[in-house]
């Protein structure tokens, strides 16, 4: 088994988030058309909840008034649609709305209302967008859903040996890409500030060095060895 494969999905849990965590409930989408192999609404409640600042409820199987989601403790409600429009293309929409504000209680104002058009590969890649939209939209603060994760992977076997695999993926875990293996110890990635390039310390022909490796075409350059 590949370490590719072993690993298909890095699995990530938050164990502590802040005090004051925002109240969200999230309504699953409604969906028109072939139902796509992605579910938005759950990668963006997923993408709340690990940011650790953020209660999420269940917002139901169905849309309810404004005043269930305030009863059950939310503040906000994430509500929206996901409309197949031809071939693998789906519009998505949504709407970010408050529960007790007493100004968008009257004029029925969203505080945020978007939508975008992409084929269903993009459906994970748009859910971590609106995660982030919606949490600059609460937090003031820009969020990081869309950023991607560089690890190292060991894999161990039975006679002492090891491979080593450097691999990026989504922020969640998923999309997990191997950009290089190794039976000699890789260490300490880091992005460069485009995010396009990832530099590590591999310890080929037993000794120390650093290389800087383009994500896009796999090329890479040796830059320092000590």
């Amino acid at each position: 088994m590949s370490v590719n494969n072993a690993f298909a999905i890095l699995s990530m849990e938050l164990t502590r988030g802040v005090a004051s965590a925002a109240p969200i409930a999230i309504v699953p989408f409604a969906i028109q058309g072939e139902t796509p192999s992605q579910h938005v609404s759950d990668i963006i409640g997923n993408d709340l909840k690990n940011s650790g600042r953020f209660k999420v409820y269940d917002g139901g199987s169905r849309e309810m008034p404004i005043s269930y989601y305030r009863s059950i403790g939310a503040d906000t409600v994430v509500m929206g649609k996901v409309e197949q429009v031809g071939g693998n293309r789906y519009q998505v929409s949504f709407q970010l709305s408050e529960t007790f504000n007493s100004k968008n209680a009257t004029n029925n104002a969203p505080l945020l209302s978007q939508k975008f058009i992409v084929p269903e590969e993009k459906l994970r890649s748009l859910a971590h967008h609106i995660s982030d939209l919606i949490y600059r939209q609460i937090t003031g603060i820009r969020g990081i859903f869309s950023t991607r994760l560089a690890y190292i992977v060991v894999q161990r076997f039975s006679n002492g040996a090891a491979q080593y695999a450097l691999e990026v993926s989504d922020f969640d875990g998923y999309n997990p890409r191997t950009l290089l293996t190794s039976s000699d110890p890789v260490m300490s990635p880091a992005w460069s500030p485009n995010g396009k390039q990832i530099a590590y310390v591999s310890f080929e022909n037993k000794r120390s060095a650093i290389y800087i490796q383009d994500i896009a075409t796999g090329n890479r350059r040796l830059i320092s060895q000590f």
